[in-house]
């Protein structure tokens, strides 16, 4: 509708970074195969974490990992319904938002079993694999400028010359620097974050900030009813970090064909006389130049976006008031 074009006209800068290396790719005299955006999309979060994994950077064996293993064939979606972004944990729980934070942990729980495991068909354990993204990266945007900030110092973009390390930092943090053994215990002293905002945390010194979704990992269920313990596989991954990827890339494989009826393929020798000729000077600068309008554009909607979001982004690093939640029936063990 004109009124979902219009919420989401921010969208346009990314999709025209996708378009300008779609159209390179089939524009290429030796594209032996025709790729969709589903594609390109996927491909690219399966290229991040193979490359970041192990030692940054690409090698022979990632390469072949790579051409080799990731399967094609996704069609696009033309008559896309956004609703459907509803089924991704979004860290705004109603009733939760700069409540207590037991019950934003619980809230968050049940979110992520009713939006990733009840609607998606993933696992708990496959929940808690995914959501280890966030060893790499960082928040961006979401919280303002002046609150940017990695989860882990080892995922930030510069952690090595090749950029970050994907392992399992993320669920180690929560053993190593995380005290508090359960929610209430948490909750009274949140330990090591030194600020709290309606639905997550941030450790000023490290620059550090986690979600609500993310803290939910690190503490047994307060109700089974509501939703399972994460944290046992927490714990497990973060005692192997070869349990972790081998968890995190079998659920990304999952993930990256929900929905899809299409038979996928991997991808194989070329049949037709193709060259092994690498690309051209001008050819790379074609899509350097492309790529670069796209990154403008991209620069300038975020820009615009975040301008609307002023007020917003007022509401969600306001610190809360702890004192207003837990007065003198709280102890260090929970309700008196």
């Amino acid at each position: 509708t004109s009124f979902q074009e219009d919420v989401n006209y921010f969208l346009d800068a990314p999709l025209n970074t996708l378009k300008a290396l779609q159209d390179f790719w089939h524009s290429h005299p030796d594209t032996c195969m025709r790729i969709s955006s589903a594609d390109i999309l996927q491909f690219a979060i399966y290229f991040a974490t193979v490359r970041q994994s192990g030692t940054p950077g690409l090698n022979d064996s990632k390469v072949d990992h790579l051409k080799y293993n990731f399967e094609w064939g996704r069609p696009d979606e033309r008559d896309c319904d956004t609703v459907w972004v509803e089924n991704l944990p979004e860290n705004r729980m109603e009733g939760a938002f700069g409540g207590p934070i037991t019950t934003r942990c619980l809230a968050a729980g049940r979110e992520i079993r009713e939006k990733l495991m009840d609607r998606n068909g993933f696992s708990a354990e496959e929940a808690v694999a995914l959501i280890g993204a966030h060893t790499i990266g960082m928040t961006r945007n979401i919280f303002g400028d002046a609150h940017k900030g990695v989860w882990i110092p080892s995922g930030a973009d510069d952690a090595t010359p090749n950029g970050p390390e994907f392992n399992n930092d993320f669920h180690v943090y929560f053993f190593e620097e995380v005290p508090a053994t359960k929610t209430y215990n948490f909750a009274v002293d949140p330990v090591p974050f030194s600020d709290v905002f309606p639905n997550w945390f941030r450790e000023e010194e490290e620059e550090e900030n986690f979600l609500d979704t993310d803290i939910v990992l690190a503490f047994p269920s307060q109700d089974e009813s509501v939703h399972p313990s994460f944290h046992k596989f927490t714990r497990k991954f973060a005692e192997n970090n070869d349990n972790f990827l081998t968890s995190f890339f079998s659920a990304l494989d999952k993930m990256s064909k929900l929905g899809v009826r299409a038979r996928l393929s991997k991808s194989r020798e070329c049949r037709s006389n193709c060259s092994d000729s690498r690309l051209t000077d001008s050819q790379v600068q074609d899509l350097r130049d492309k790529l670069g309008e796209a990154l403008h554009k991209a620069e300038e909607a975020v820009h615009e976006v975040q301008l609307e979001r002023k007020e917003e982004v007022k509401t969600l690093t306001t610190p809360v008031d702890m004192a207003s939640w837990y007065m003198n029936e709280w102890t260090a063990d929970g309700l008196i």
